[in-house]
């Protein structure tokens, strides 16, 4: 099949992706006390009083972590990454995956009725974190929220998670495996 690799075809795997885990988390460790002071915040600083910018900047170690090591293995130990994740894509996928999209927040939208119904649980509290976020986006903050959440965080995810990590785990376990152990 186009654009897949068999288990002969590449080195990397399931510690590419523990790496890539580890290496994410311990950059951010490392570089967020730096990015609090380059943004002028204390590092005691509530968590709702955090800038836009200082949530933004986070996200760069980490993401380098998660998108640096997916793409050196597949150079190095594979055949590339468009080849080894699949990044190619046809005509149909974009409108197919607009529609799978609303399809799956619709049906999302239904796991969260019965906690609606049975605890105290309202539609305000679960849309707060998002409400939080915009709220803090205002001016230049719009295109950093839209860069961050909207490109930065897809590209990222698809790569770690459904290049490397579902790859890895469909050699080792099957594809059923595959996807349910990427989706944890």
């Amino acid at each position: 099949m186009p654009g897949r690799t068999t288990t002969d075809d590449v080195r990397w795997g399931l510690g590419d992706a523990a790496l890539g885990f580890a290496l994410a988390y311990a950059l951010t460790l490392v570089f967020s006390p730096l990015v609090f002071r380059l943004t002028g915040q204390s590092l005691d600083t509530p968590a709702d009083q955090v800038p836009l910018s200082t949530l933004a900047l986070q996200q760069v170690p980490f993401y380098g972590g998660m998108l640096a090591v997916p793409l050196i293995a597949s150079y190095h130990k594979g055949r590339g990454p468009v080849t080894d994740f699949g990044l190619r894509m046809r005509g149909t996928d974009a409108p197919l995956g607009l529609v799978v999209g609303l399809v799956t927040q619709y049906a999302a939208l239904l796991l969260y009725l019965p906690m609606l119904w049975w605890t105290s649980v309202t539609s305000d509290d679960i849309s707060k974190p998002a409400r939080e976020l915009t709220d803090k986006a205002h001016g230049a903050g719009v295109v950093l929220l839209i860069v961050v959440v909207a490109v930065a965080a897809p590209i990222v995810e698809e790569i770690f998670f459904r290049g490397l990590v579902l790859r890895s785990l469909e050699r080792r376990f099957g594809i059923r495996w595959a996807i349910v152990g990427s989706s944890a």
